[in-house]
């Protein structure tokens, strides 16, 4: 089974809608629904969302559906090492009005340790900013020049364009 999380802009009711018509109307989909399980959950709702999307030829099963992650990296598995957990959360840290941050798990992640000064100074990221490794897509890193300078590190940055 493949899944996939990834962090879009939510949509407003209007736009919800026109895609669930869209999607509904489509005829593979309608076609797909004769044989597969299909479940589309898309949330009217302001600001950043993560999606999980689940394709599972074995169990012939398509999701998409909002995924409600936590603020806290050690709530993850592989707390935020992994790309697919790094836009759940992302998404979590930017809803919330209150962050709770374990800075013993943070701190053993140095991607995550530039990621999480700059959400804590700037209560933002830069998505272009993150870097994700061509050869293993789970493999992230986020250059924040200034959180080197702070930590003392003069790094070469890993080149993942290939």
């Amino acid at each position: 089974m493949q899944r996939r999380s990834l962090a879009s802009q939510s949509l407003d009711a209007v736009d919800s809608c026109f895609i669930i018509r869209a999607l509904l109307g489509n005829s593979e989909l309608l076609s797909l629904q004769k044989y597969w399980p299909v479940r589309v959950e898309l949330l009217p709702k302001h600001g950043l969302v993560a999606y999980d999307f689940v394709y599972d030829p074995e169990g012939r099963e398509l999701t998409i559906a909002p995924n409600y992650g936590s603020t806290d990296p050690a709530d993850y598995p592989n707390q935020l090492t992994r790309t697919s957990e790094l836009f759940s959360f992302l998404a979590a840290h930017l809803q919330s009005t209150i962050a709770i941050v374990d800075l013993k798990t943070v701190l053993q992640s140095y991607p995550l340790s530039k990621l999480t000064l700059q959400l804590l100074d700037d209560r933002s990221f830069t998505i272009e900013n993150i870097r994700i490794d061509v050869a293993d897509r789970e493999q992230w890193d986020y250059i924040n020049p200034v959180a080197d300078r702070e930590f003392g590190k003069v790094i070469r940055h890993r080149d993942f364009s290939g």
